[in-house]
């Protein structure tokens, strides 16, 4: 191995082994607490593990074998002492020394893709203890239960089935429909869990923000119902229009990991009515705001039967949208994209992401999902006029003519 090379070995190893002794010094001073190692020692480590593998590529697959071993057994002893002379149970500072060595022998064998990312994940974990504790205590155990439920059938169902299309139009493939509940499921939680770990009662803003991720037309609903009880609704309209934002960045998302060629004819319809959303949204930020408090009930969407309402949806329109553009062509796309936007948005892009480029144009699919969108933002007028206050539906009327507007005429020069 070249010289210019090992050195450049040992200063990746040397760099992730003090990100992680950083934190744990940096958190020790923080909590007060002592800890066997801090930012010097888990340099050391990790250039052991670097030495010991190349020791063992000069000579013997045994030197690393009982290097590792005796590092095993000296953090086991520290262990042992620490828990005796501090009176402390945790073992996260060991765990995260026997990884770190495991990163220097990665730095070795020239893996840094993985020696850094573990790096980085050790760091972001060994940081976060209060924040996960505090999310643990805010889950209630019947949530726990569910999403427990919902990745075991998620994750040990998904292997087992077929990746086979079955049935007319062979567009019924187990292994891809489950996959794609999994998928779509797990943005939603991500949002959810945003959720259940800020909290539910902030501002309406940041209230609009994260349950933006899980349902737009959840939020819309409920600061629709909100805004009879109260004069001033310009904060109400804008965390609905912030959770309508974030519907477009999960649409743009979705297609961008399932079907990046639709991605491009799209975009501009999209980030159009993304723009305009924004711009409102600066509007109403800019008006008197009376501070207002709101929580908003979402379902968790990795229990078992919201995911599988999704997935037979998903099945549905799959069929439906086949059958039309077999009976009308391209007309029947946009008239089945037209009613899914009433009930869902994302079955109606999954769908477009699959058949896009495929069994149509990749333009028909971007027309296709627009639709759907600006549909879907359509309801979310009704919504306000149904069951929200006179002021209230009038504002959302406004800013959803603008809205779709903007979308019209991004679809037109796409």
């Amino acid at each position: 191995m070249e010289l210019i090379s090992m050195a450049q070995i040992l200063a990746i190893s040397v760099m992730l082994g003090a990100l992680i002794g950083l934190e744990r010094e940096s958190s020790e001073k923080f909590l007060k607490i002592r800890r066997f190692a801090g930012i010097r020692s888990f340099i050391l480590i990790s250039l052991l593990g670097t030495m010991s593998a190349f020791l063992s590529s000069l000579y013997s697959d045994w030197v690393l074998i009982i290097s590792f071993t005796m590092f095993m057994l000296f953090v086991i002893n520290s262990y042992f002492v620490s828990s005796y002379k501090f009176d402390e149970i945790g073992s996260t500072t060991e765990i995260a020394a026997i990884l770190t060595f495991i990163i220097g022998v990665l730095s070795f064998k020239e893996e840094f893709q993985i020696a850094i990312f573990i790096a980085i994940m050790i760091t972001i974990l060994l940081s976060s203890k209060r924040v996960l504790h505090q999310f643990i205590n805010k889950i209630k155990k019947k949530e726990f239960i569910a999403t427990l439920k919902f990745a075991i059938i998620a994750f040990i169902l998904l292997p087992l089935l077929p990746n086979k299309a079955y049935g007319p139009y062979e567009v019924f493939n187990p292994y891809i429909i489950w996959l794609m509940v999994v998928f779509i499921s797990s943005i939603s939680f991500v949002g959810y869990i945003a959720v259940r770990l800020i909290g539910q009662k902030k501002g309406v803003g940041l209230t609009g923000l994260l349950g933006g991720m899980v349902s737009s037309t959840a939020v819309t609903m409920s600061f629709s119902q909100k805004s009879k009880k109260i004069k001033n609704n310009n904060a109400l309209v804008f965390g609905t229009l912030v959770a309508t934002a974030m519907k477009f960045v999960r649409v743009l998302f979705v297609v961008a990991i399932l079907n990046q060629a639709l991605l491009s004819s799209l975009t501009i319809p999209l980030v159009s009515m993304f723009i305009i959303t924004l711009l409102i949204i600066y509007y109403f930020w800019k008006q008197p705001l009376k501070e207002v408090k709101h929580s908003i009930d979402l379902e968790s969407p990795f229990s078992i039967t919201p995911a599988l309402k999704f997935g037979i949806f998903f099945v549905v329109i799959l069929y439906i949208s086949e059958i039309a553009l077999d009976l009308f062509g391209n007309f029947g796309v946009y008239a089945t994209s037209f009613f899914s936007g009433v009930a869902d948005v994302d079955a109606i892009v999954v769908t477009m992401s699959q058949l896009g480029g495929n069994e149509i144009l990749l333009k028909v699919a971007a027309i296709a999902i627009t639709i759907t969108v600006v549909v879907n933002t359509l309801i979310k007028a009704v919504i306000a006029f149904m069951f929200g206050s006179k002021n209230f539906a009038y504002k959302m009327t406004a800013s959803v003519a603008l809205i779709l507007a903007a979308g019209i005429v991004g679809l037109i020069f796409a």
